[in-house]
C-alpha cells in the first residue's frame, strides 16, 4: 500500500509533516491522537463523512483521542476517505479494515461501498465475500453471479468446512441454481438432473448443509 506507507512515513518524521494536507491539499485544522502518535486531519470532511466524528469535534478543540484502534487502521480509512490516489480504492486487503472503522464511526458511504464492492468484484474469493457479508449483515448472495452449479455449491462447503456460514445463505444459493437451471430447462428438456433438483419441492424447502468432516 504506497500511500499508507506515505502516511507511516509521515508520522515517523520528526518534522511533523501534515500527511493529508501535503497529498490532498485539503488544510488539516483538528489533531487525531491514536496511541502516541497524531494524524492531522479536516474536520468539515469528517464530519460529511460520520456523524461521530462530528460530535467529537463540537467542542472546538484542536485535539481529538481515539481510542481502541492503530493509526494504521485510521490512515487506512483516511486515505479512502480523501481519495488520496484520485479515487477511493477497495481492495481485498484493506476491505476488512475498511468495514472495521466504518462500523466503529457510524460511516454509511464506506459500508454501502464496502457491499457494492463485495458483489461485484471479481478480485476476492467467494468464501471470503460471504463471511463478510455474513458478519457485516449484508444480503448479498442472491446478486451474486459467483457459485451457479451443484459443483461449485459443493465445492464452497468444502472450502468452508471449518467455518461457520448461515444456512440460509447456502438456501439462497442453491435456489439460485435451481432457478438458473429451471430457465435452461426452458429450452432444453433433455437434462434429468436439472429436472429431479428443480422440482423437487422437498429439497428446497429443507434443504440444511451439513459441516463437511
Amino acid at each position: 500500500m504506497v500511500y499508507a506507507l506515505t502516511f507511516e512515513a509521515c508520522l515517523r518524521s520528526t518534522k511533523g509533516i501534515d500527511c493529508l494536507a501535503a497529498l490532498s491539499g485539503i488544510q488539516s485544522d483538528i489533531t487525531l491522537l491514536v496511541n502516541d502518535e497524531q494524524v492531522r486531519a479536516n474536520k468539515k470532511l469528517l464530519s460529511v463523512f460520520s456523524k461521530d466524528f462530528e460530535k467529537l469535534f463540537q467542542d472546538d478543540s484542536d485535539k481529538v483521542k481515539l481510542d481502541n484502534i492503530t493509526s494504521s487502521d485510521l490512515l487506512q480509512l483516511l486515505s479512502f476517505i480523501y481519495q488520496i490516489t484520485g479515487k477511493s480504492d477497495i481492495k481485498e486487503d484493506n476491505i476488512e479494515v475498511l468495514l472495521e472503522m466504518a462500523v466503529k464511526f457510524n460511516i454509511s458511504n464506506v459500508l454501502n461501498r464496502c457491499e457494492y464492492f463485495l458483489k461485484t468484484s471479481a478480485d476476492i474469493n467467494l468464501s471470503k465475500k460471504l463471511l463478510l457479508s455474513q458478519a457485516y449483515g449484508f444480503k448479498i448472495a442472491q446478486e451474486l453471479k459467483e457459485c451457479l452449479t451443484f459443483d461449485q455449491l459443493i465445492a464452497l462447503k468444502k472450502d468452508l468446512s471449518d467455518k461457520e456460514l448461515d444456512a440460509s445463505t447456502y438456501k439462497t444459493l442453491f435456489n439460485n441454481i435451481c432457478d438458473k437451471r429451471a430457465d435452461e430447462e426452458t429450452t432444453d428438456e433433455t437434462d434429468p438432473l436439472a429436472a429431479t433438483w428443480i422440482k423437487s419441492d422437498n429439497m428446497l424447502t429443507t434443504y440444511s448443509p451439513t459441516t463437511t468432516s
